[in-house]
């Protein structure tokens, strides 16, 4: 029975020849006993598996079992996201949200201006046709239409037919065949006759059994007809019916050589079944890394549409005065900080569109057609729980749940397979032979049937055959090359095991870089914010030093968003690259992978 750790809610069926995959349960063995039981940290509620509808509505994409323990977070980060840099869709709203907090009149003049300057720089991005869009929608989308996904659930399919093609060894086949010679010669005694006429027809079943007897079933019936004045049935009809068994001791001996094929068809297939979770869950990882991808690129647009409405206010400015008391070397400078910032402005737009690119290339929606410009607006924004991450015990799951691991395991088993049937064929050959035939004669076919039938004439043959070749040189190498490739895949699990550890480190290590990050992040935003609100309320006069200063001000003020919002991604992102790390991103977004023999 598979149990699982979530309720499940999506259920993924991808193979178009008829085998459907899902669920398998987690190896509960440690590896090796490198770390301390994981089984006690985790939870001990079980949910048995149920039966869904294909691909239905998500309410939800929390996993049912968190990375680590959860701990209270600050409300104010996702405000501060939100007020900061708000995604261009709902910008024109922020922005009059904005400008309510503004008490001092001219001050709310001047942001009405530049409010209104970033929003006709964010209609470059916004289309007529838009589609709104959720990760978990994102990756709903992904799992049903994936190309990728499609493509490696094949494997396991063609793996299943090569089963059925490794038993078909075990079938029994019908033969038949038939022979007419008609002979005219010239003879040297009146004992032999010039001219004969004579067929054949033989037909049978023949079958070999899982222990390597080949059993052959046969009867032959023939007539011949002769002018030799001597022959007193003529024609003669013949029939006989033979039994033949011939089973080896030695070479091509057992029930383990002769269903190997079997068995390692079924560990490829098993093996392709776990090659094909991992692309899911590569595939799934990568879905939700171009969505957060979007919904960066798209509030960095916002966030270079702001700077560049505030670089063009401050040059406003400055022009206005120009006959007044503002040098050269300040309209300028402004001139060109402008010029330079629109130029970021329509690379943004541009890195916006092709994220956006990158996103439906993934999913394959024919909703989200490539040739179709349709404008993708991320609803989900990112979140800031803080979690508490036990190193040790990600590792062990990770260890109980890779695939890659289990591939590495079942590799073992079929390299062992293959050791054991080289070392069979490195034996002599040593069959037993026994072979019993009765055999009718009459004028007519039915009287020799009848006579074959009454069993008044039969023949017993026992028999051995012997073969050894000389040296034996052909089946010893290939016995060593099966001995060689099974330490391989020996080394093969260790450097994967090393590997796996080597990414949840990596996971865990960037999962607290970029939590770490959040509030220093967000608090050095509302500095930069302060200082720019600070350089504004100066003289009207600016010296050159003092422009300077204010431009590089709402210059800090859009690189600390942006590190602010690249501080959120990242922690997202790492949290569902620990999860794909540890070989639980299915779980953690509740999707199933169900398995049906067709």
């Amino acid at each position: 029975m598979c149990r699982r750790w979530f309720k499940p809610v999506w259920s993924v069926g991808l193979f178009w020849l008829g085998s459907v995959f899902g669920c398998s349960s987690a190896n509960p063995s440690l590896q090796e006993g490198m770390l301390t039981s994981y089984e006690e940290r985790s939870m001990a509620q079980a949910a048995e598996a149920e039966e869904v509808a294909d691909f239905p509505k998500i309410e939800n994409r929390r996993p049912a079992m968190p990375v680590g323990s959860l701990t209270t977070t600050k409300p104010s980060i996702a405000q501060a996201l939100e007020w900061q840099m708000p995604d261009p869709s709902v910008a024109k709203e922020l922005f009059q949200a904005r400008a309510k907090n503004i008490t001092d009149e001219r001050r709310e003049r001047d942001y009405a201006r530049t409010s209104k300057a970033a929003y006709n720089h964010l209609v470059a991005i916004q289309r007529p046709r838009q589609m709104k869009l959720t990760l978990a929608d994102a990756i709903h989308r992904g799992l049903v239409n994936s190309y990728v996904i499609k493509i490696a659930g094949y494997e396991p399919a063609v793996s299943t037919a090569q089963i059925v093609e490794a038993e078909a060894q075990f079938d029994a086949s019908f033969y038949a065949n038939w022979i007419d010679i008609i002979q005219d010669q010239a003879t040297a005694s009146a004992l032999q006759g010039t001219s004969s006429k004579r067929w054949t027809l033989g037909t049978g079943i023949r079958k070999l059994l899982s222990t390597g007897t080949q059993v052959d079933i046969g009867y032959n019936a023939s007539r011949t007809e002769t002018d030799l004045s001597f022959q007193s049935l003529n024609p003669s009809y013949n029939n006989d019916m033979t039994i033949q068994l011939v089973q080896p001791f030695l070479r091509n001996f057992g029930i383990d050589f002769n269903r190997s094929q079997i068995n390692i068809r079924k560990n490829e297939r098993r093996i392709n079944f776990e090659k094909f979770r991992q692309q899911v869950r590569d595939t799934l990882s990568q879905v939700e890394q171009a969505y957060w991808n979007l919904v960066q690129k798209r509030r960095d647009v916002t966030i270079t549409s702001e700077l560049l409405a505030e670089t063009e206010e401050t040059y406003r400015y400055i022009d206005a005065r120009r006959d007044f008391d503002a040098f050269a070397v300040l309209i300028n400078n402004s001139k060109s900080a402008v010029d330079l910032r629109n130029v970021d402005l329509i690379r943004a737009i541009a890195a916006a569109k092709e994220a956006e690119d990158q996103l439906k290339a993934l999913i394959n929606d024919p909703k989200l057609n490539l040739s179709d410009d349709v404008e993708i607006v991320p609803v989900d924004i990112p979140e800031a729980v803080p979690l508490v991450v036990d190193r040790l015990a990600e590792i062990q799951a990770a260890l109980d749940h890779r695939s890659e691991l289990k591939q590495r395991e079942l590799e073992i088993e079929t390299a062992r397979i293959i050791i054991g049937t080289a070392k069979n064929q490195v034996l002599p050959k040593f069959d037993a032979i026994f072979t019993y035939k009765i055999t009718g004669l009459g004028p007519d076919w039915d009287r020799a049937f009848r006579q074959a039938a009454d069993n008044d004439f039969n023949e017993y043959q026992v028999g051995v055959q012997f073969e050894w070749p000389i040296g034996s040189r052909k089946s010893r190498a290939a016995l060593k090359q099966a001995k060689l490739r099974y330490e391989q895949t020996i080394a093969a699990r260790k450097a994967q095991i090393e590997q796996i550890i080597l990414d949840v480190n990596s996971a865990v290590r960037t999962l607290n870089t970029a939590q770490d990050a959040i509030y220093p992040a967000m608090d050095a935003t509302d500095a930069a914010e302060k200082n720019v609100q600070a350089t504004k309320e100066r003289a009207e006069r600016k010296s050159p030093s003092e422009l300077q200063t204010e431009l590089a001000g709402q210059e800090n003020l859009a690189q600390a968003r942006r590190t602010f919002l690249q501080a959120l991604i990242a922690y997202n992102v790492a949290i569902a690259e620990l999860e794909r790390a540890k070989g639980l991103l299915l779980h953690y977004n509740n999707v199933v992978l169900e398995e049906k023999d067709y």
